[in-house]
């Protein structure tokens, strides 16, 4: 129960006292899951099998044998290692979300306006944007380890967020007001901006 309380603690308090409304907090559940999923995944095995290994060597009530603490050392060593590279890759993992959701909106409303020959000029540069991608990827990996393919992926959302952008800035615009301008005669209120 207690256990149960520490790890849904905070969902209690935004439904017990209002603390977020409805829309923030399923939008805090998405992150929240998402962010687990790097604990789940690569800390939980970890912890089973210490688990298993420290319950089986240590015994309770007794001193600690100088291997079992060795091997506690090296992993709480090698798991802080672990969560700051997972830190990383989140932080850049965050970026990149960004990006897909800008691409995203920008590609589903260039794809709805593009004539097909247009579709089919977009498509000739994703072969493009695919070889950049695969390049980026090289160089990136090699320099940033892990996070280099998440920053390869940032460049090829950047590139294509770039292109449907170029395309959609060269459409053109109706006005905004499809209504006549009137001239404002000298009474104008003060409220009323100035054409």
């Amino acid at each position: 129960m207690l256990k149960q309380l520490l790890t849904e603690g905070e969902r209690y308090l935004m439904t017990a006292f209002h603390l977020l409304d409805f829309s923030e907090q399923g939008l805090y559940d998405v992150v929240a899951n998402l962010g687990s999923l790097a604990a789940r995944f690569l800390f939980q095995p970890v912890e089973k099998n210490a688990y298993v290994y420290f319950s089986r060597t240590v015994e309770r009530g007794k001193p600690v044998s100088a291997a079992a603490g060795r091997v506690l050392h090296d992993l709480l060593r090698a798991m802080s290692l672990l969560g700051l590279v997972a830190v990383t890759l989140l932080r850049a993992q965050c970026a990149y979300v960004l990006l897909l959701a800008v691409n995203g909106v920008l590609e589903c409303y260039t794809f709805a306006v593009m004539r097909q020959e247009q579709i089919n000029g977009y498509n000739r540069k994703m072969v493009l944007l695919s070889v950049i991608f695969v390049i980026s990827t090289g160089i990136f990996t090699r320099l940033f380890g892990g996070v280099g393919f998440i920053l390869a992926n940032c460049v090829n959302m950047l590139t294509r967020i770039y292109v449907c952008y170029r395309f959609v800035a060269g459409l053109p615009l109706e006005p905004a007001c499809p209504c006549r301008r009137y001239s404002v005669s000298a009474r104008r209120p003060p409220w009323l901006p100035r054409w």
